[in-house]
């Protein structure tokens, strides 16, 4: 029809969320596996969102900077983020895997 414009329906990207923490991200979400919106799939939106979900226990964007806070590590397909062109802007796809840790660990020895 004259007027109607082409438009792809936006369908959910789903990836695997894996936590190396003190808190089990996956555990907000009720399942390691995670849908997101193709317009939102993001790494950031993705952290904004554990934020959220997790009540605040884990915020990986400082909030002042908005970049990744230097206690965390953020894997996406097991290479650090900031190693990826496009750092936390980078769109997630269909079965990525994304792991979220601390760069400490705490504990005797």
């Amino acid at each position: 029809m004259p007027g109607l414009r082409d438009r792809k329906e936006a369908r959910p990207v789903r990836i695997r969320l894996k936590s190396f923490c003190h808190f089990d991200v996956a555990e907000a979400f009720g399942s390691d596996r995670l849908e997101l919106s193709t317009d939102d799939a993001t790494v950031r939106t993705l952290l904004e969102e554990v934020a959220q979900k997790g009540g605040g226990v884990i915020r990986a964007i400082d909030p002042q900077s908005g970049m990744l806070e230097t206690e965390y590590f953020v894997l996406v397909n097991g290479r650090e983020v900031q190693s990826l062109p496009h750092g936390l802007e980078t769109q997630l796809k269909e079965g990525d895997e994304i792991g979220i840790g601390t760069n400490y660990f705490w504990g005797g020895g």
